[in-house]
């Protein structure tokens, strides 16, 4: 469990973000934006939680913020020491994924047509929580930083199942 005792650093805003190897950045490099994205996405699932008067479409939707959380802090961490504990996201989490895209799929009919945004304020906000994260996917950033710069394989992996899931 991640413990803050201050949510500032009294460094100033001199346009750079410290990652948690210590190492500062520029706000616009890709990392920070990645992360950034990650904290966008998380936003528009807690507004779609707000939205579900499901129980277990809720459980589904905070097991994803959890999983995002994880995402970002993964993506803020550059490759450290072995030594040094640090956030990863792991086989684990994508396994509980693909068990419960399977489990959804079992009691879903073929498509016939694609699925139109909107229908409910849930469905809207679930659309558009796969659009980001499709976004985000699809090469802008993850796979510049996975090419770029060491990153977890398993973000890129847990990134595609997610936009499964909130499909």
């Amino acid at each position: 469990m991640v413990k803050l005792n201050k949510i500032y650093t009294r460094t100033g805003d001199d346009g750079q973000t410290v990652l948690v190897n210590g190492q500062r950045v520029a706000k616009h490099a890709k990392r920070p934006v990645a992360f950034g994205e990650v904290d966008e996405l998380n936003s528009v699932i807690g507004i779609a939680r707000n939205f579900a008067d499901n129980t277990d479409i809720d459980d589904m939707l905070a097991r994803i913020q959890n999983d995002l959380f994880d995402l970002g802090a993964d993506l803020a961490t550059p490759e450290m020491d072995d030594n040094v504990p640090c956030l990863r996201i792991t086989e684990k989490q994508v396994k509980r994924i693909e068990h419960e895209i399977d489990a959804l799929n079992e009691n879903l009919s073929d498509l016939s047509s694609f699925i139109l945004p909107g229908g409910s304020s849930l469905s809207q906000a679930g659309c558009t929580s796969h659009v980001l994260l499709q976004e985000g996917q699809k090469g802008r950033l993850l796979h510049f930083l996975l090419k770029s710069q060491l990153i977890n394989l398993l973000c890129i992996l847990l990134i595609g199942y997610q936009i499964i899931y909130l499909y």
